[in-house]
């Protein structure tokens, strides 16, 4: 796989409190000037958001994807085991830092196999799947908003801008309650992959995300467009790319 990764965040938070997975490798930064592009043989990826405006968000986004890291799961079943434990870490991490209590994290995710795919979020952070000239979302988000919408209530576009989009109804917490993952199997027909955070998905119109997946180069088309936009809330995702694949 190739895959373009960047992380920074943006132009009015004081910290970046996302992390990005890469396989083995937990990957957090304050500022990246331009995406970077690796060629890897991984197999897992995600994207994690701390909670911004709680406690230790980029502790909570840190040690959630570092859990994963380290027991690389494969499946559903063991997807949720290490969830639950890094859910704990963050319990432990909260007994021995009392200041740190409400700290938690969204994440979204995906295990590459050869024949499909296993989506995953918990949260607000997206999964996309590049289809002909268009991004389809495949995860689902843990929201009000998204609620709204599964009923019919409002339209998918109204969402993005919804003064209650923030509001989640799933994260992982450093506390004792319950969290709710969403899973999705997908077939691998080798088409790119697009993980992000809310802080990405919220700046882009249904109508620039289509300009993007019909650009020859979608992630320079990406970043120009970033550049000239608020980034009110750090900002990252991850770009898989098949090689050999078309873009």
């Amino acid at each position: 796989m190739r895959v373009w990764f960047f992380t920074h965040r943006g132009k009015v938070r004081q910290r970046n409190e996302d992390a990005l997975l890469v396989g083995r490798e937990v990957i957090r930064k304050e500022l990246m000037e331009e995406p970077m592009c690796i060629d890897t043989e991984e197999r897992l990826f995600a994207v994690a958001d701390g909670l911004g405006g709680h406690a230790r968000g980029d502790v909570a986004s840190y040690e959630v994807l570092n859990v994963l890291a380290q027991e690389q799961p494969r499946d559903e079943k063991s997807l949720l085991n290490a969830l639950w434990k890094a859910k704990e870490h963050l319990l432990d991490y909260v007994r021995k830092h009392p200041s740190a209590l409400g700290l938690g994290t969204a994440l979204a995710g995906v295990i590459l196999k050869d024949e499909e795919n296993l989506i995953f979020s918990v949260g607000d952070c997206r999964v996309y799947v590049k289809d002909e000239e268009e991004f389809l979302k495949v995860s689902r988000d843990h929201t009000l908003v998204e609620d709204l919408v599964i009923a019919g209530r409002i339209k998918e576009e109204d969402a993005r801008l919804h003064p209650r989009r923030h509001v989640l109804t799933s994260a992982i917490l450093g506390d004792e309650s319950d969290f709710e993952l969403y899973t999705k199997r997908i077939p691998n027909l080798g088409k790119p992959i697009l993980l992000c955070s809310d802080g990405f998905w919220e700046e882009f119109s249904k109508e620039e995300m289509k300009l993007f997946a019909s650009s020859k180069d979608p992630i320079k088309t990406v970043f120009e467009k970033l550049e000239s936009k608020a980034q009110r809330d750090n900002v990252s995702f991850l770009y898989i790319e098949h090689l050999g694949s078309p873009s």
